[in-house]
C-alpha cells in the first residue's frame, strides 16, 4: 500500500529525485565524517526515497552498503531496520512470501531491541497478504498494525491508518473502512493543528525579536 510512502516531501517524481539527490550528498558526507548513527540513518532515508521512486536496484545497493555497516556497528535496532526495508524492498518487487519471511523473522529476533517499530512490520506483513489474496490474515495485521502499537512518528500512523483504510474500501467492509477514515481523519486535523500552532509560534517569536531589535536601535539612537 502506501508505508512507503515520504509524507515529507512532495508526491512528484521529480521532487523525490531531488530530495535523493540531497540525501546522497548527505551519506557522502556522513561516510566522509565517520559518524555511524548519521549513515546508518541517512542509508535508510535513501532505502525509502529509492523504493518511493521505484528505483528498486538502487535500493537493494544501498540495502547491501546499510548490512555492512550494520555488522561494523552491532547495533540491533540497525538489523531490525534492514528487516523492515527489504520486507519493503521484497513487496515492491511482488515476492511477497520472500516478504513474509524477512518481516517474521525481524519480529522473532529484533524487536525487543525496538518494540515501537511493531506496527510498521505489522503494516508491512498485512501488505503481504493482501496482495497474496490472504485477506482473513492482512486484516489481523492491519488492525494489529494500528491497534496494538503506538508510534512515535504522526506520519507512520498517518500511513498505517491510511493503508488500513484503504484495504478495508477496497474488500468493501464499510464499517470498519468508516473507522479507520474517522482515526485518520482526527489524527491528521490534530497534526495539521500542531503544525499551524508551531509555525504560528515561530512568526510571534520572529516579530517580538525584531520589535526588540528596532526598539534596541532607538535606544541607541537616543543615547547618542
Amino acid at each position: 500500500m502506501l508505508l512507503t510512502r515520504n509524507t515529507n516531501i512532495d508526491d512528484s517524481t521529480k521532487n523525490k529525485r531531488e530530495a535523493l539527490y540531497y540525501a546522497d550528498l548527505g551519506l557522502d558526507n556522513a561516510f566522509k565524517s565517520k559518524h555511524q548513527p548519521t549513515i546508518h540513518n541517512l542509508l535508510i532515508k535513501n532505502i525509502l526515497l529509492s523504493i518511493d521512486i521505484n528505483d528498486i536496484s538502487k535500493a537493494k545497493v544501498l540495502l547491501i552498503k546499510a548490512k555492512e555497516n550494520a555488522l561494523e556497528t552491532q547495533d540491533s535496532t540497525n538489523f531490525l531496520d534492514l528487516s523492515i526495508q527489504e520486507g519493503s524492498i521484497y513487496n515492491k518487487e511482488g515476492k511477497y512470501k520472500e516478504a513474509l519471511q524477512v518481516l517474521f523473522k525481524a519480529k522473532q529476533r529484533y524487536i525487543k531491541y525496538a518494540p515501537i517499530l511493531e506496527g510498521l512490520i505489522d503494516g508491512h506483513i498485512a501488505d503481504a497478504y493482501y496482495k497474496l489474496k490472504d485477506f482473513k490474515s492482512a486484516e489481523l495485521f492491519y488492525k494489529k498494525s494500528v491497534e496494538e502499537n503506538s508510534l512515535v512518528s504522526p506520519d507512520i500512523q498517518l500511513s498505517l491508518l491510511q493503508s488500513a483504510k484503504e484495504f478495508f474500501k477496497e474488500t468493501k467492509d464499510y464499517k470498519n473502512g468508516l473507522y479507520y477514515s474517522d482515526k485518520y481523519y482526527h489524527l491528521k486535523d490534530s497534526v495539521s493543528k500542531i503544525s499551524n500552532l508551531h509555525d504560528f509560534n515561530e512568526l510571534m517569536l520572529r516579530y517580538n525579536t525584531a520589535l526588540k531589535d528596532n526598539e534596541n536601535q532607538e535606544l541607541r539612537h537616543q543615547n547618542r
